[in-house]
C-alpha cells in the first residue's frame, strides 16, 4: 500500500534538508496520501481539497477538480497507481476519476441505491492496477450505520456494492485477491477471493481502525 498521512499536516522526510528526519510542512486539513514514486505524489483533504507535488513533497500545488461539492466537503482517500491514473473518494457517495495526473477529474457513478435521507461516505479507495480496484465506507440510514464496500474490475466504470460491518475506514491488497479492510471498533475483515466475500479476523482492540 502506498505511504499514507492521517494528521492536519504534512511531514516529509528530505535528503536535501540540513537535519536528518522528519520535518513540517504546513498544510490545510488533510486526510489521505498516495505516492507513486519517490518524487510524484498526491494527497487530499478538506474543502473538496486535492494537492500534488513533483519534488518529493519540497512543494505541492492544489489541482483543479472541475466542480465543488460544498464549501466544507471531504475527500477522505486518494489512491494513484502510476503517475497518471488515479482515484479520489469522499462524502456524498463521491468518487472521481483521473487518467491525466489529476489536471481534470470526471465523477464515477457507485451505483448504490439509496432512499430519501440516506448518506453515503467514502473513506478508502485502493486500486491494485488500472483495473481492479476497492472503496470502503459506509451507508448511514434511518439512524443506523452499515459498512459498504465497493468493487469494479473495468477501472470504476462499473461498481459492484456489498454490506459488511458498521464502518469501514480503510482497505488494502496485495494482490489482486488477497486483501483486507480495518473498520470502527476494532474490526478486520479479509478476503481471499479479490472482495467478492469477506471474513471477520479477531483483533482483540475495540479502537477504531484507521489504516491497513
Amino acid at each position: 500500500m502506498c505511504p499514507r498521512i492521517l494528521l492536519i499536516t504534512l511531514l516529509v522526510f528530505s535528503p536535501h534538508f540540513p537535519q536528518k528526519g522528519w520535518y513540517f510542512q504546513s498544510a490545510d486539513l488533510l486526510n489521505d496520501v498516495s505516492f507513486v514514486n519517490d518524487q510524484v505524489g498526491y494527497a487530499c483533504g478538506a474543502n473538496s481539497a486535492i494537492i500534488k507535488t513533483t519534488d518529493g513533497g519540497e512543494s505541492w500545488r492544489g489541482l483543479y477538480t472541475d466542480f465543488s461539492i460544498s464549501n466544507t466537503s471531504m475527500f477522505f482517500g486518494i489512491h494513484f497507481v502510476d503517475q497518471s491514473t488515479g482515484w479520489a473518494v469522499g462524502q456524498y457517495n463521491t468518487i472521481i476519476k483521473s487518467t491525466n495526473g489529476g489536471e481534470t477529474w470526471r465523477h464515477q457513478n457507485p451505483g448504490v441505491p439509496t432512499l430519501p435521507g440516506d448518506r453515503i461516505e467514502f473513506d478508502d479507495v485502493f486500486f491494485y492496477n488500472s483495473l481492479n480496484g476497492w472503496c470502503a465506507g459506509y451507508l448511514y440510514r434511518g439512524g443506523n450505520f452499515t459498512g459498504l464496500v465497493l468493487r469494479t474490475t473495468d477501472g470504476g466504470e462499473t461498481w459492484t456494492h456489498q454490506f459488511v460491518g458498521r464502518i469501514l475506514k480503510s482497505i488494502s491488497f496485495v494482490s489482486v485477491n488477497v486483501g483486507w479492510i480495518g473498520g470502527a471498533d476494532g474490526k478486520v475483515y479479509k478476503t481471499t477471493d479479490g472482495g467478492v466475500t469477506w471474513n471477520q479476523q479477531t483483533t482483540g482492540v475495540t479502537s477504531n481502525i484507521l489504516a491497513v
